[in-house]
């Protein structure tokens, strides 16, 4: 509410008429006032906004990983510097250190998501594909996956693609696929929902050999994996999605690998999955560098693993 406030003062001298006062005072505790005194206005401002810590944040509210920034000293950001400490997948590092992984950028006026286009790490985020690192489909996966698309006529092959594209990052309901896949093949509503689970299946197998393999991910760890493409790297999931369906090439799912890596503390199960000497100390599992015990969260950090 806005109240309105009218006060004539008393003349300074016989001879000069008084002098007025218009005051407003704002919700949000300023007071705004107007002198009129002798043919002249003069404006006050009084008061102070009252805001939450947060809120001093430029990018408070807008969901970015700049909203949940904080001073190097641990206090409230008032604005982005390389050594503000910012939030990203869980694990909390300077900024300076986020874009040196490459997962923020500056463009010039301000820090942004994501890779600066024609960096470096963007550019070892589309390698060559290593056909000693990543072979064909293992035969029993495509086996699997054609016997699924048995009696869909190649015209319907990009839909159902396109669909299962979607259905994997979540994008599009499965059942949107389902029932393509009755339709496109002719087969029941069962048996289309049993052809997708397998085809599904195929496509997972292949994927999950890539990072078990090269990251020794556990079950665990790849659905944590799948979360963090889908909530910090939808677009780049998408695409190494779209090229193993399309192509048999899981490259992209290797850079994403080592992208969530650099981000994320790997699971207990996965240190001592890469042959590393571990322990349990309360919380905080520890691992063994160089002749020190590391909290796994750190070392991951810091990129000594």
């Amino acid at each position: 509410m806005t109240l309105y406030t009218y006060s004539t003062m008393e003349a300074p001298q016989e001879d000069a008429p008084p002098a007025s006062r218009v005051q407003v005072n704002s919700d949000a505790g300023v007071t705004y006032s107007v002198l009129s005194h002798s043919g002249t206005l003069t404006a006050e401002r009084t008061g102070t906004n009252q805001m939450t810590a947060a809120e001093l944040n430029p990018h408070h509210g807008d969901g970015s990983v700049f909203s949940t920034a904080r001073s190097a000293t641990g206090g409230a950001a008032r604005e982005i510097t390389s050594d503000t400490r910012i939030t990203i997948a869980g694990v909390q590092g300077t900024v300076a250190f986020f874009e040196r992984e490459g997962l923020i950028h500056h463009d010039g006026t301000a820090y942004r998501e994501g890779a600066a286009p024609g960096s470096q790490v963007q550019a070892e985020a589309a390698p060559q594909v290593d056909e000693r690192d990543f072979p064909g489909m293992p035969q029993e996966v495509a086996a699997r996956i054609d016997q699924a698309l048995d009696g869909v006529a190649d015209a319907y092959l990009d839909p159902l693609i396109a669909s299962g594209i979607g259905s994997a990052t979540g994008e599009i309901d499965r059942a949107v696929m389902v029932r393509q896949m009755s339709s496109f093949a002719g087969v029941s509503p069962d048996e289309a929902a049993s052809r997708v689970a397998d085809m599904e299946a195929g496509y997972r197998q292949q994927a999950d050999s890539v990072l078990t393999g090269t990251f020794g991910m556990t079950s665990e760890d790849i659905a944590d994996f799948v979360g963090f493409c889908k909530t910090y790297h939808k677009g780049a999931f998408r695409d190494a999605i779209t090229k193993q369906i399309r192509e048999s090439d899981v490259s992209g799912i290797r850079n994403l690998g080592e992208l969530y890596y650099r981000a994320t503390a790997p699971s207990l199960n996965a240190v001592k999955a890469a042959g590393l000497q571990t322990r349990q100390l309360g919380e905080k599992p520890e691992v063994l560098l160089d002749g020190r015990w590391l909290p796994i969260a750190s070392a991951a950090r810091l990129g000594m693993i």
